[in-house]
């Protein structure tokens, strides 16, 4: 089989990369082929799990308010584009102790960029959103530009454009080689009864925890953090709905000094809210040591900390599920392309890709096709400059 470009990964970044190189190719769109190891939008990925948080004052970093402000734009075009909603405009409101490096950077983040947002001490937040538990001396900023995701719709919609658009698209199909060929180009190898290659000009592979196994270049910098979700019934579900609660992060003090977390959404089923810790599971070097569900126990402790930041949740979780995704050394993400310009990549997204997808799908479009991205930073993103931070150049 032969193809001008292999999209490798059809979820969070591919599906929209795939997309973009199926724009650009215009009449040889057929030409251009996006690969997936499962089926169309399936439960196996980084990006399931109903929605995700998408936020412009990030905890992360003032350094990506810029590009998720560009980010943002992309989000509501895909959703026209697509015809349906994609991003929920319900704000962002982050709650901690005064002080706290949250809450310090989010505050960064609005000053440096003069960002629309609103500043709650903590008697405001008491009365303005009685659903959580506040400590004495805790304070919110509600960051009014940011709000949940929809992430399979999301997918879904960069699979429909992209084919729509004349992509050729492979599902269950998984690829178990990836090689420059001697003359130019790439040689894909994809697997089953009977193995198969494609010769494209060009690769881009977007594999999120398998992206290590494909690239071993990158696999020195990977490592996969088992990611849980967790949704809770409250026993008052009106108080709960996307126009009385606003997506959060929840960070509280410790008896030891430290910060218990908890993230969220508003009920969109209109029976529980997502609450959800994160990662308390652990580090592995490979996907496939990743735990299928959470343990009782860790449900519980989970419950535990929910009940706490919500005292109207039942503590037992109504639904669980594992999730897990790469991560890089500096937390940053990795989006770049090989010395050879033939294969492009994003990868290690650190549990904080999803909000980045159009505007991260549009960038490794455009590294494989030898553009450089508007406010692309190759020295923060690029895989040289990953190298050199971890030592490892």
């Amino acid at each position: 089989m032969q193809a001008d470009v292999v999209v490798i990964g059809l979820g969070t970044m591919g599906s929209l990369a795939l997309w973009e190189e199926a724009k650009a190719a215009g009449d040889r769109a057929d030409r251009v082929v996006g690969i997936e190891q499962y089926g169309p939008v399936h439960t196996h990925g980084s990006f399931t799990g109903e929605s995700r948080v998408f936020r412009v004052a990030v905890h992360e970093g003032a350094r990506y308010v810029p590009a998720l402000l560009k980010a943002r734009e992309r989000w509501q075009h895909l959703q026209e584009v697509a015809g349906r909603q994609l991003f929920l405009p319900t704000g962002v409101l982050n709650v901690g102790p005064e002080g706290c490096e949250p809450i310090a950077t989010v505050r960064q983040c609005v000053a440096e960029n003069d960002l629309p947002a609103e500043e709650l001490d903590t008697a405001e937040l008491r009365e303005r959103f009685p659903q959580h538990a506040v400590d004495e001396g805790d304070v919110a900023v509600l960051d009014t530009l940011s709000g949940g995701l929809r992430p399979e719709l999301t997918v879904l919609s960069g699979l429909e454009l992209a084919a729509k658009a004349g992509a050729t698209i492979l599902t269950n199909t998984p690829v178990t080689g990836i090689a420059r060929d001697p003359n130019g180009g790439v040689t894909v190898t994809i697997g089953g009864p009977e193995p198969q290659t494609i010769h494209a000009g060009r690769a881009i592979v977007t594999a999120g925890s398998w992206a290590g196994r494909l690239l071993p270049g990158l696999a020195d910098l990977l490592t996969v953090h088992p990611l849980s979700l967790t949704w809770f019934a409250p026993h008052h579900i009106e108080l709960f709905t996307p126009d009385r609660f606003p997506v959060f992060l929840r960070d509280r003090r410790t008896d030891d000094g430290g910060l218990e977390h908890l993230f969220g959404v508003p009920t969109l089923d209109g029976f529980s809210i997502k609450a959800s810790a994160g990662s308390l599971f652990g580090v592995f070097d490979d996907v496939a040591e990743v735990p299928e569900m959470p343990g009782a126990d860790k449900l519980r402790e989970i419950g535990e900390i929910a009940h706490r930041f919500f005292p109207d949740l039942n503590p037992e979780p109504v639904r669980a599920s594992m999730h897990h995704d790469a991560f890089t050394p500096d937390d940053a993400p990795i989006v770049g392309v090989d010395d050879s310009g033939t294969i492009a990549f994003a990868a290690g997204m650190n549990g904080n890709g999803f909000k980045f997808a159009p505007l991260f799908g549009a960038w490794v479009s455009e590294l494989s096709r030898g553009e450089t991205p508007d406010l692309y930073d190759e020295e923060w993103y690029g895989l040289a400059g990953h190298r050199a931070r971890a030592g490892l150049a």
